[in-house]
C-alpha cells in the first residue's frame, strides 16, 4: 500500500483530453489523458508504452510535454511529467503555488471541455430538428 501512496506526488484532475505521444524513438501515435496534475498523468494508449520509456505529449501546445513512463499496463501509462532543464529552482516557487497553479490549469480545462460537450449536444440537438 505504502508504494501505491508513493507513486502520485499530487493529487489528479479526471480529463479526457486527446494527445499526440511522441517516442520512444521516432514513433508517433494518438492517445488520450485520463488524469493529470502539475507532476503527471494518466494516459490511455494502444500497448506501445513500457516503464521506462521517455516520451513527449502534444496536448495543443507547440511545444510537446517530455515525459517519463513510470507504470504501464496494456491500456494504460503512468507518466511523470520531467522538469524543463532552463528552469532553475529559484524560478520554480514554493510547492503550494506550483500545486495551486496546476489544478487551477487542470480545473480550466475540465471547464473548457465540459463547455465544448454542451456545445456539441446542443448543436446535435438543433440538428435533429428537436428545438
Amino acid at each position: 500500500m505504502g508504494d501505491i501512496e508513493n507513486r502520485r506526488q499530487e493529487d489528479r484532475c479526471g480529463v479526457t483530453i486527446r494527445a499526440v505521444i511522441h517516442g520512444p524513438g521516432t514513433q508517433r501515435f494518438d492517445g488520450r489523458l485520463r488524469n493529470i496534475s502539475p507532476t503527471g498523468a494518466c494516459v490511455e494508449h494502444s500497448g506501445l508504452l513500457l516503464p521506462g520509456d521517455e516520451i513527449a505529449l502534444e496536448m495543443g501546445k507547440p511545444i510537446p510535454q517530455a515525459a517519463k513512463v513510470i507504470w504501464a499496463s496494456d491500456r494504460l501509462a503512468g507518466i511523470s511529467f520531467l522538469e524543463e532543464p532552463s528552469r532553475r529552482k529559484s524560478d520554480r516557487g514554493r510547492p503550494g503555488e506550483r500545486r495551486m497553479i496546476g489544478l487551477v490549469l487542470a480545473a480550466g480545462t475540465v471547464v473548457a471541455l465540459t463547455l465544448f460537450a454542451a456545445q456539441a449536444w446542443l448543436i446535435q440537438q438543433a440538428v435533429r430538428g428537436f428545438w
